[in-house]
C-alpha cells in the first residue's frame, strides 16, 4: 500500500501551543505524530497496476486541461492512462504534457522532480513510466487516491490504538486520540493523553519523586527534577 513503512518506528513529536496560556486536556503541551506518505500517488498507481509499474521509475502527471482532445479515463483503464511506458513503446505528445505531482525514488535519482513537465521528465529519464491521473467530466478525478488515503488512515489509527493498548494505555486515554487529515497524503494524530499515560507509567517504574510529569529540563518548586521527553524515550511501532 502507498504509505510509510508499516514496520518502522514512528516518532512522537512535541508541539508548543499556538498562543500563551492555551492548553489541551489540561496540559500546556501537546504530543503530535506527523505522517507524510511519500510519493503517495505513485504508490497508489503501483498497487493498482503492479505488472506495468513495479520495477520502473514512475511519475504521476496531472491532467492537462488545455489538450485539444479531452477524454474521460477511469482509474482501471490502465493502458489508457499510461502516457509513457518503455515496454509499450508509448511516447509522450504535446497533448499529454501536464506537470508531475508525484515522483518515485528511482525517477528522482535520475533528476526528475515534482512540477516538471512530462516531456521534460522523459528527457531526463528515458526509462520513465508516466501515468496520467484519471479524468472525469473534463477534470482530474482524484477519487482513487482519496479512497486509498482513507484506507491508510483507518489502518494507521487502528494500529496506533492497538499499540497503545498493548503498552498499557488506558481506554479513556486511547479514546482521546484525535486525527487531523491535512491532505490526501499528510496526517496529524494528537496522542497527548496516551503519551502522558505512558509517561506516568515510566516514571512510576523509575520511582521518581513526582510521578505526574515529563517536561522541560528544569526543577519544580519542590526541588524534584523531571525527566525530559528524550529521557522518557516515548515511541511506538506501527504494525
Amino acid at each position: 500500500m502507498a504509505s510509510s513503512s508499516s514496520s518502522s518506528p514512528t516518532a512522537i513529536r512535541r508541539r508548543r501551543p499556538l498562543s500563551p496560556g492555551s492548553s489541551f486536556h489540561g496540559h500546556h503541551e501537546r504530543v503530535i505524530a506527523h505522517f507524510d506518505l511519500d510519493a503517495f500517488y505513485v504508490g497508489c498507481e503501483r498497487e493498482l497496476n503492479p505488472s506495468f509499474l513495479v520495477g520502473f521509475p514512475v511519475a504521476v502527471m496531472q491532467y492537462n486541461p488545455h489538450a485539444r482532445v479531452v477524454r474521460q479515463t477511469s482509474s482501471d483503464q490502465v493502458e489508457e492512462r499510461l502516457v509513457v511506458h518503455p515496454g509499450l513503446n508509448k511516447i509522450i505528445d504535446t497533448e499529454k504534457n501536464g506537470s508531475l505531482i508525484a515522483v518515485s525514488y528511482e525517477a528522482r535519482a535520475a533528476g526528475v522532480k515534482r512540477n516538471d513537465r512530462g516531456f521534460d521528465a522523459v528527457k531526463k529519464c528515458p526509462e520513465l513510466c508516466l501515468v496520467q491521473v484519471p479524468v472525469r467530466h473534463g477534470k482530474a478525478d482524484l477519487t482513487m487516491y482519496r479512497d486509498a488515503s482513507q484506507r491508510v488512515l483507518n489502518e494507521l489509527v487502528s494500529s496506533i490504538k492497538r499499540a497503545a493498548g498493548s503498552a498499557g494505555v488506558s481506554e479513556e486515554s486511547i479514546a482521546k486520540i484525535r486525527v487531523e487529515k491535512a491532505s490526501i497524503d499528510e496526517i496529524y494524530i494528537d496522542m497527548t493523553s496516551a503519551a502522558l499515560d505512558m509517561a506516568k507509567k515510566i516514571i512510576f517504574q523509575r520511582e521518581e519523586v513526582t510521578p505526574n510529569m515529563v517536561g522541560e529540563e528544569e526543577e519544580d518548586p519542590m526541588g524534584s527534577k523531571h525527566p525530559t521527553w528524550d529521557e522518557a524515550m516515548l515511541c511506538t511501532t506501527i504494525g
